[in-house]
């Protein structure tokens, strides 16, 4: 199968974050210090807390999913398949067919539009994709970040709901820290 459509299935792990936004409680606070997933290969700092709580933590998943104190932003990484690739040869492609993939999604599921998704250029990671549509009388406003990180690709959502400009770009703000400060853990990836 081809890298590009491998790794948009995998998109599909990621595109229902917004029904994160609604879930139950957080189970762990974030600790705003280093936090990892797969068996702590990947590091990075936990979004800031007490604003910040990691629902079901599990270091040894291949995820995790933050929600904030308001209930109207959340962020997920996920570490994506082996074969996943961004870089600089493939990435655009690759952004090409999410974006499009995400706009069939949406047209199929008959979601109101606010902005369509957008590819943005951001030196720090190899793919950023925004768009905003409508949730119930709110808009979602989400990025989807990529960026290859030791051997491994970081899938990064974030989507908010907050009306207040000021704080959704602070939920953004908090997320592209996170992916751009993640690390690989050799040592642990030897020990498997």
């Amino acid at each position: 199968m081809n890298p590009t459509l491998r790794f948009i299935k995998s998109l599909g792990l990621i595109l229902c974050i917004t029904a994160s936004i609604a879930a139950g409680p957080a189970t762990k606070p974030a600790a705003g210090v280093d936090t990892s997933i797969a068996k702590d290969q990947y590091h990075f700092p936990a979004p800031p807390a007490p604003e910040w709580s990691a629902v079901n933590p599990d270091p040894a998943a291949e995820s995790i999913t933050f929600l904030n104190a308001g209930h109207d932003g959340a962020i997920q990484l996920v570490l994506l398949a082996k074969d996943a690739d961004v870089g600089p040869g493939v990435a655009m492609n690759v952004a090409v067919a999410i974006v499009k993939q995400l706009k069939q999604q949406h047209a199929e599921q008959k979601t109101v539009m606010v902005m369509d998704p957008k590819i943005e250029k951001d030196k720090r990671f190899a793919i950023v994709i925004h768009e905003k549509y409508k949730v119930g009388d709110a808009v979602a406003d989400q990025l989807h970040i990529y960026k290859s990180v030791g051997p491994r690709v970081l899938m990064l959502t974030v989507n908010t709901t907050a009306a207040d400009p000021d704080k959704v770009a602070s939920v953004q703000k908090d997320a592209e820290e996170m992916l751009a400060a993640a690390k690989f853990n050799r040592k642990a990836f030897k020990k498997e």
